[in-house]
């Protein structure tokens, strides 16, 4: 008996999805947790939009002449590169998310699940941001929708990195919130820390005149490289931790030591510098006070960590989550 296309089409359609719905459960996990779908749409434009770029090779034609577009030399083979890329990027990433959703939920708690559905929507606040501005500006930069992507797909790597640790490695529900929240926190850090002595070069450089600084494209070299160093390293800590206590201690101590760095930022109170035969120049300087009172700054904010740093070590508690807010509020109230 000869086989139905419409049939097999729609067994595999029907084989397809029904990898989606959540474990052990009947319902379709998609329209429970809509964030699962939106980070897989945000995911699938972000290596759509690398076919697209690097798919740009020679196409063959049958024919000698096809048109224009053979006497440009132009081809349209990324075009449906980009569009497959999209389609099965889609539905790999949205099956992958939701296993690991349903691993959460049945090998940690329900918590747990509840909190990567929420990470995912945050992370996908960058992509609809930036579809908003493609919709109401010219402003055809894709940078939003990079950085939206980086971040799903780092918060994935977290919460995968979870499922090396039973239920019983967590000791309630807020100490699980507090671990990723540390987590996070300790990524941006990283990256601080690296916008933070890029500024400091560049001012210092252009006060005495010297030809090193980091240019733009440089410093995001090295803030790629720091960070995912950092999330090599956080990874390894939390598989090798043998209790969450001590996962939380290792993260204070990573959150205190990139605050160490946050008093620089305060250089950038010195006019920005211009390029100028090869390195940078301060257009207009500061007087003695000026100087002097950016440099008073930066003592009274290392002399804060210090008295901070003591008070840890003299057992005083001291949420280093408070901390870190304290120098976010702190910047921003001289920046």
């Amino acid at each position: 008996m000869p086989i139905d296309s419409n049939v097999v089409k729609k067994h595999f359609l029907f084989s397809l999805l029904s990898a989606i719905p959540e474990r052990r459960g009947a319902s379709f996990i998609g329209m429970q947790r809509w964030g699962f779908l939106a980070a897989s749409i945000v995911v699938a434009s972000c290596f759509s939009m690398l076919c697209y770029v690097y798919f740009n090779v020679s196409q063959q034609y049958s024919e000698f002449i096809v048109g224009s577009i053979a006497w440009r030399h132009e081809n349209k083979f990324h075009d449906y590169a980009t569009l497959f890329c999209l389609v099965a990027t889609f539905f790999i990433t949205l099956t992958f998310i939701t296993e690991i959703a349903a691993r959460l939920k049945n090998s940690i708690s329900s918590h747990a699940e509840q909190r990567f559905h929420d990470v995912l929507i945050y992370s996908s606040a960058l992509a609809a941001f930036w579809l908003t501005g493609l919709l109401t500006t010219n402003n055809s930069s894709l940078l939003l929708l990079k950085f939206s992507g980086l971040l799903i797909l780092l918060t994935i790597l977290i919460f995968t990195t979870f499922l090396f640790k039973d239920k019983y490695f967590w000791n309630n529900n807020d100490e699980f919130d507090e671990i990723y929240t540390k987590l996070y926190l300790s990524i941006f850090g990283s990256a601080f820390v690296v916008a933070a002595v890029s500024i400091g070069v560049n001012r210092v450089s252009a006060l005495i005149n010297n030809s090193y600084w980091f240019n733009i494209k440089t410093m995001y070299k090295w803030e790629l490289s720091v960070v995912a160093l950092t999330v090599i390293l956080l990874i390894t800590m939390i598989i090798k931790t043998k209790s969450s206590i001590r996962l939380g201690q290792l993260l204070d101590n990573n959150i205190n030591i990139s605050q160490l760095f946050f008093p620089i930022f305060f250089l950038i109170l010195i006019p920005t510098p211009h390029q100028a035969s090869g390195g940078l120049v301060v257009g207009t300087h500061l007087s003695v006070v000026g100087y002097s009172l950016i440099g008073l700054v930066i003592l009274l904010a290392y002399f804060e960590i210090a008295v901070r740093f003591r008070a840890k070590r003299g057992r005083i508690n001291d949420n280093p989550l408070v901390s870190f807010h304290r120098w976010v509020q702190l910047e921003f109230f001289y920046l």
